[in-house]
C-alpha cells in the first residue's frame, strides 16, 4: 500500500499538481499510518506554495486513547514547518492526554488563523492551556477558535 501511495504522489510531483489542502477524515489512522503520513505524504505536499489548510478531524474512530497523543504528535510536527493558515482537529477524542501533542505547536505557529478543537472531550483545564499556548505565542494571527465539548 505504501509503495502504491508514494507511486501517486511521485507522478502528482512530477505533473506538477499543488495542493492547498490536506484531509484526512472520517477514516481511522494509527501510529504507523501517522508516521508514513507525516514522513512521505506531508513534505511532499508541502512543497507547494499553497499548502496552507490541514483537517485532521475524526481520524483516530476506535483507536485506543493511549496510541492517540504520539500519532496525533508526529501529524503536527510535520505540519510545523509550513504555513497553516487552517488546522481543524474536531471530532478526535483528544482529551487531557493529547494537549501535550500540539501545545508547542501553538506556542510557535506564526500563520494559524483558524483552529477547531470542538467535540474533542477538552476539559475546561485542557481549554486554559490552549488560551496560555496562544497568549504565550507573541507572533498569533489566530482569528477564528473553535473550542467546545
Amino acid at each position: 500500500m505504501e509503495k502504491k501511495i508514494a507511486k501517486k504522489i511521485s507522478k502528482w510531483e512530477k505533473n506538477g499538481t499543488k495542493f492547498n489542502t490536506l484531509t484526512l477524515s472520517g477514516n481511522s489512522y494509527g501510529y504507523e499510518a501517522c508516521e508514513f503520513i507525516a514522513q512521505e505524504l506531508i513534505p511532499r505536499l508541502g512543497s507547494s506554495d499553497n499548502f496552507s489548510k490541514v483537517f485532521f478531524n475524526d481520524m483516530f474512530v476506535s483507536r485506543d486513547n493511549s496510541e492517540i497523543p504520539q500519532a496525533l504528535k508526529i501529524l503536527i510536527e510535520a505540519i510545523g514547518q509550513f504555513p497553516i493558515t487552517h488546522l481543524n482537529l474536531s471530532q478526535n477524542a483528544l482529551g487531557k492526554q493529547c494537549i501535550f501533542s500540539f501545545e508547542d505547536y501553538l506556542k510557535t505557529s506564526s500563520t494559524l488563523i483558524s483552529l477547531d478543537v470542538t467535540n474533542c472531550g477538552i476539559s475546561a483545564e485542557v481549554t486554559e492551556q490552549i488560551a496560555n499556548a496562544l497568549l504565550e505565542n507573541g507572533n498569533t494571527k489566530l482569528r477564528e477558535l473553535k473550542i467546545g465539548k
